[in-house]
């Protein structure tokens, strides 16, 4: 696996070199924002929602960092040489990885602060009779929203558009990154497929070559799968409010909780609430389809090559 020493070695440079001198002041302000946005309604009290992300956050890490260290110990029953390659693996794609999993972080967090302002909307419909649905989501969000928060006296507006203004500082962080992850998933399988498939027919297969290219294979699949599907659950739950709010225009002619209305609508209209990475594709569940469509269409032209 020498051949996928160079990708590792060149993702991780362009990742670090991207984040260290690219990043550094956004990755500080987009902390400082989020500070200031669990003060507007005073959910920084209530530490029941970022027990669950960062408990969320751990086990991302955990279960991204386990294939590591499990090859890690493979490789220093096998011999030394396979030792030195997994550590120079590991030492260059789990800070990669790691960053994957805070961005997946990140998208929990947005998808929840979303959720909320949902549940303050539809717990203020269901209270007044105007809208009949079941609640979605965790139980605790309903209980923290019933107990804490009211549609009428809470900053829904300013809190909807602090959170735009953090979705939009994650977005510009880390659309480099998910580009050059996304290319480097492409490059990694078709090289790897095709170093397995030429190991194979000439029988030169080494065991160790073959679990370290299908585990880090999947390893960087998964991350990039979740970070579509949580990309989805975010533009969902923003779907939702709008269409809250258009029910909540629609039953007051006028007054403050109209205006109120009238301005979280106007903030998701003015906002373009969707993962583009630079124009190029859109990270959400459909990506998904799109992206397997290029992988196996890749690896047919592999097959074709070599027994054609």
């Amino acid at each position: 696996m020498m051949v996928l020493i160079p990708l590792h070695f060149s993702s991780y440079l362009v990742n670090i070199f991207h984040v260290r001198f690219c990043n550094g002041i956004d990755n500080i302000t987009l902390y400082k924002k989020i500070q200031e946005l669990e003060h507007v309604m005073n959910i920084a009290k209530n530490k029941t929602v970022t027990k669950m992300i960062y408990k969320r956050h751990m086990v991302a890490v955990a279960l991204a960092l386990i294939p590591f260290i499990s090859l890690l110990f493979i490789a220093c029953n096998i011999g030394i040489p396979e030792t030195v390659i997994m550590i120079g693996v590991t030492s260059t794609q789990s800070p990669f990885i790691l960053d994957m999993t805070q961005s997946i972080t990140f998208l929990i967090y947005f998808s929840k602060r979303f959720l909320i302002i949902n549940s303050i909307l539809l717990d203020y419909l269901n209270k007044k009779m105007i809208l009949q649905k079941k609640w979605a989501g965790e139980g605790f969000v309903r209980e923290l929203v019933a107990k804490n928060y009211d549609f009428m006296s809470s900053e829904t507006d300013i809190y909807l558009r602090k959170i735009f203004e953090c979705f939009s500082i994650y977005q510009e962080l880390y659309t480099f990154q998910i580009f050059v992850f996304s290319c480097k998933i492409v490059g990694y399988s078709m090289i790897a497929f095709e170093f397995t498939l030429l190991t194979t027919q000439n029988n030169i297969m080494d065991m160790f070559d073959g679990i370290l290219a299908v585990v880090l294979s999947i390893v960087d699949i998964s991350i990039f799968i979740l970070i579509c599907l949580y990309c989805e659950i975010v533009f969902r739950e923003i779907k939702k409010l709008k269409l809250l709010t258009i029910s909540l225009m629609s039953v007051y002619d006028q007054g403050p909780l109209r205006d109120k209305a009238k301005r979280m609508f106007k903030i998701i209209e003015n906002t373009t609430p969707r993962f583009y990475v630079y124009d190029m594709w859109e990270m959400d569940a459909g990506f998904l389809l799109s992206f397997a469509n290029v992988i196996t269409g890749l690896i047919v032209t592999l097959l074709q090559f070599a027994f054609l």
